[in-house]
């Protein structure tokens, strides 16, 4: 609060002239007046100087009193007039320049700068020089200045003035710049020069001042006081005792401020009295007693209507409603100031504090039209500047991130207009969140670094560099997240929401880095520093999720049930609960799991969670094998949930609870596949009962069951294998033309399936089967020209050979046979081999067979024994007969039983040793062919053979 009352126009011209001793004084009136005038009682001294204006010897100096009583007086244009006769009555060098300076003083103390500086700089100097440099002439100079406001000029004028009036002003000046040990100082120093001046009462009163607007209040309260004692009829005491008030309000001593107040209430001077009734309003209101504020705050609006402090009273009440609880009160009134300051500096407050009253009432959507009027129709910057950083934030409140970009991106160029403000960083600030909050990063960073640059405000920049530190986070930079994070936490002690937020900042971005004891560290310093804060519910809920990440199961159940405990209105609740259902259904404990989905679904309905609970709770009853309640549970979420992201989840969950429970009971199985006609669980069911037929051998049934498959589920990925697998059945029940047909059905409606090749196969191998020999070799063709990488390529190409072979081309048989044995591997190359040398035997061509035959290095028995019998064969045709017997012989030695060409073989070896009369070996080769066979010819043959060589020989 400037200073208040009126203080009386310094007597700058007392003592100016100095009066001639020796001069007659008609009855004495001159000293009598002189007298009245050092007394400073003006009223009287004008009289007595008036009476004596026209004397011959005292008139002219009686006259030039006169003004400057009328000056004293403040009667400045009365004075100018008689300073004007007194100037043009003597032009000597005596009063003349003095008049012209009382003039200038005039026009000064009435502002007409101009003026004063024609008659001061202008006449006063340019009709006597020697005036220019005078020490008066220099204060009033250095006064004229400070009158005009410029200080710092004033103070270079004055700078060595010593007159009472040029250290009075020098001190004001100095005071108008805010350097208030200077200004203490000239005020000290005016004391110490004229203590006795009239000057040195203000001088001590503008030492309160000073300390008074520079904060200190200590300080102001001291010098007030040695003011009071000093000078206790002062027209300035009323005016030291209420700052001396002030000064107690300040320091909390609100009982002694009020004893200083309540004397002022009804001061004559309504200025005085009206801000004596608001600051005892502020001191109740710090005693928190609502109702006599109230009453405070109504006087001063009532009774001093048309003063600015009204308006600031009003702003008070509103105030004092709320910390009374009275929201709906406080509304009234800051509607109302809103419709009687339409104009002047209060226009548009009323409307902001509405506003701002509203959002703390959480009434944003009702505040939102507070801010945007006056947004829309109010000019005064601070008010629009803070209404349009508070629309933003209202809408960042409402998560209407959208609305905050759409309004705030292109008028934060042009509102606010202030670029310098608090308010226009938290602008920045507001606009950055919500391109954080719609995770556009990129453009939210800029704007917090734009604050951090720019802007000296502690509370925004630490939660724009805590902003920061959160994008760092997102960017997954977690070591610069935990510098900018540690910055705020140790560097802006005294913005508690930004610490807490950079504090759990620091938290995430240790779990993040999987650094799980210090996020444990930083979420228990956060939890147990503010435990009322809703960050706190966070923090003890990620202090569960450490110790999951740790594998300390119990541990982080119990603090995730302290979080039920303690935080059960917070919405993370929900989540503690639900992690306390994951952990369990993890650990395969499903009631413990489901008791905890279902505390979510009862409890907090309006959470994210609840659906997602509903289906886990259906998954908990399934994985526990409780078909039944998990397809009532199922069947829950799909009737409550009918178009969510999760309901394919449900379905496919509800899906295979009834495919499980049909696989226990047939008829459930049917019912199952009926009512999930879409299922591909449904067409795996149709599928499972054509293989139970299938391995059961009921081929008709299987039939009909995989056929159902492929008509009901043509879209199924099994419905491939379904029509495979009835060409397969067709080829159990050795129906080959049925084979065939539903062969070319596969290709038809599967053309793209992988498993072509196979059923191609299937299907040559059925025209083989059916003696088509021409149909099977054309169907092995295309399978080795159209899936030569395929696994039925190689076998088509062998059986292709033996097609030839029945078709009688032995050539091109032979050739396939004889390459694909050379650049083939294994058995299937070993029997190659063997069938193109048949080929050539057929041919009667022993010598070539013979040639392939001997290239063939067998690894089974029973392609040995095939390969030793034909070689012998050969052998004997080329009449090599001791070859073929070593070939035969190379039969006895194999291990196996009913072997058609090991017994053949044995057979031609026993009789060419007959035939050489080897009768012993003939025997030993009879009795190893009664060991290999078990057919009874074979071996009756063999035994009568044996005795009949015993007899002969």
């Amino acid at each position: 609060m400037k200073i208040v009352g009126k203080i009386v126009i310094l007597a700058i011209l007392l003592g100016a002239v100095n009066l001639h001793g020796g001069m007659r004084d008609p009855g004495g009136n001159f000293e009598m007046a002189e007298q009245l005038f050092f007394e400073q009682d003006w009223e009287l001294a004008l009289k007595y100087f008036k009476s004596l204006t026209g004397h011959k010897q005292i008139g002219p100096e009686s006259q030039y009193r006169v003004g400057e009583c009328l000056y004293n007086l403040k009667r400045y244009d009365e004075a100018i007039k008689v300073f004007e006769k007194c100037h043009k009555r003597n032009k000597g060098p005596y009063l003349a320049p003095e008049a012209l300076y009382g003039i200038g003083m005039c026009y000064i103390a009435v502002k007409h700068w101009a003026k004063a500086e024609e008659f001061i700089f202008t006449k006063l100097a340019g009709e006597y020089p020697g005036y220019k440099y005078a020490k008066k002439t220099l204060a009033a100079e250095g006064i004229l200045l400070f009158g005009k406001g410029d200080y710092k000029s004033a103070i270079e004028k004055l700078e060595d003035v010593d007159t009472k009036e040029g250290l009075f002003y020098r001190a004001k000046a100095y005071f108008a710049l805010k350097k208030y040990l200077n200004a203490l100082q000239s005020y000290k120093e005016l004391i110490k020069l004229y203590p006795e001046s009239d000057l040195a009462k203000y001088a001590y009163y503008g030492m309160g001042d000073v300390l008074y607007f520079s904060g200190d209040f200590k300080g102001a309260l001291y010098k007030y006081e040695i003011f009071l004692r000093k000078f206790p009829r002062s027209e300035l005491k009323d005016y030291a005792k209420f700052k001396l008030a002030v000064c107690y309000h300040n320091q909390d001593d609100f009982l002694t401020a009020m004893e200083y107040l309540k004397p002022l209430l009804v001061h004559k001077d309504r200025f005085l009295a009206s801000h004596s009734n608001y600051v005892l309003g502020q001191s109740y209101q710090g005693m928190e007693n609502y109702d006599e504020a109230i009453r405070a705050y109504q006087r001063v609006s009532s009774n001093y209507p048309n003063q600015r402090v009204a308006a600031l009273a009003s702003l008070r009440l509103g105030r004092a409603y709320i910390l009374k609880g009275d929201s709906t009160q406080a509304l009234i009134v800051f509607r109302q100031i809103s419709s009687l300051y339409r104009t002047g500096d209060f226009a548009g407050l009323g409307d902001y504090l509405a506003g701002a009253n509203l959002f703390l009432a959480t009434r944003y959507e009702e505040a939102l039209d507070h801010f945007k009027r006056i947004v829309d129709y109010y000019e005064r910057p601070v008010i629009i500047d803070a209404s349009f950083a508070m629309l933003l934030r209202t809408y960042n409140r409402l998560a209407n991130y959208e609305m905050t970009i759409a309004i705030g991106n292109p008028l934060i160029t042009k509102i606010p207009f202030d670029k310098e403000s608090t308010w226009y960083a938290r602008s920045l600030f507001y606009l950055g969140d919500a391109f954080y909050y719609k995770a556009i990063y990129e453009k939210s960073k800029p704007f917090y670094r734009e604050i951090v640059d720019k802007y000296s405000d502690p509370k925004t920049i630490a939660a724009a560099v805590a902003g920061v530190g959160w994008i760092n986070i997102h960017e997954e930079r977690n070591n610069i997240a935990l510098e900018n994070l540690t910055r705020v936490v140790s560097g802006y002690t005294t913005d508690t929401s930004a610490v807490i937020s950079a504090q759990f900042g620091i938290g995430v971005a240790h779990f993040n880095s999987q650094e799980f004891m210090k996020s444990l560290d930083a979420f228990e310093g956060l939890q147990k520093t503010f435990p009322e804060d809703p960050s706190s519910a966070k923090a003890m809920f990620y202090m569960g999720k450490c110790y999951y990440a740790l594998e300390y199961y119990a541990r982080s159940i119990t603090a995730w049930e302290t979080v039920l405990a303690q935080y059960a209105e917070y919405p993370i609740a929900a989540d503690a609960a639900h992690e306390i259902g994951r952990t369990y259904f993890s650990a395969l404990k499903y009631p413990e799991a489901i008791s905890y989905y279902q505390l979510v679904i009862n409890d907090y309905p309006e959470s994210k969670l609840a659906k997602a609970s509903q289906l886990e709770i259906a998954n908990s009853h399934y994985n526990n094998n409780d078909d039944e309640n998990a397809i009532k549970a199922y069947d829950k979420f799909l009737k409550q949930y009918p178009e969510d992201k999760l309901s394919p989840d449900a379905l496919a969950g509800i899906e295979r609870a009834y495919y499980r429970r049909g696989i226990q009971d047939p008829e459930k199985m049917r019912e199952f596949i009926e009512k999930f006609q879409a299922s591909n669980l449904a067409a795996e069911a149709q599928f499972n009962l054509g293989i139970e037929a299938y391995e059961k051998q009921d081929y008709e049934v299987a039939i009909d069951e995989f056929r159902k498959v492929v008509v009901d589920f043509p879209e199924s990925e099994i419905a491939a294998d379904a029509q495979g697998n009835i060409v397969e059945c067709y080829k159990k029940k050795e129906e080959y033309e049925d084979v065939i047909s539903e062969a070319e059905k596969f290709v038809n409606y599967f053309p793209e399936s992988p498993m072509i090749p196979q059923v191609k196969f299937s299907m040559g191998m059925a025209y083989f089967k059916m003696h088509a020999y021409k149909e099977a070799a054309e169907t092995f063709h295309q399978i080795t020209k159209e899936f030569p990488d395929s696994d039925f390529a190689s076998s088509a190409r062998y059986n292709m050979a033996l097609c030839y072979k029945k078709l009688g081309k032995t050539e091109k048989a032979a050739a396939i046979l004889q390459s694909y044995g050379e650049e083939g591997t294994g058995e299937t190359s070993i029997m190659a081999k063997i069938q193109a040398g048949i080929v050539y035997m057929e041919k009667s061509d022993f010598v070539k067979a013979l040639t392939i035959f001997e290239t063939v290095s067998p690894t089974k028995a029973k392609e040995s024994a095939q390969l030793y019998e034909l070689m012998g064969e050969c052998y004997q045709n080329t009449n090599r007969e001791a070859d073929a017997i070593q070939s035969y012989l190379r039969l006895k030695s194999l291990s196996l039983v009913d072997n058609a060409y090991q017994v053949k073989g044995l057979a031609k070896l026993a009789v060419l040793y007959e035939q050489q009369q080897r009768f012993n070996d003939a025997i030993d080769t009879y009795q190893r062919l009664i060991q290999v066979s078990t057919n009874g010819q074979v071996k009756k043959t063999a035994n009568d053979r044996i005795a009949y060589l015993r007899q002969h020989m």
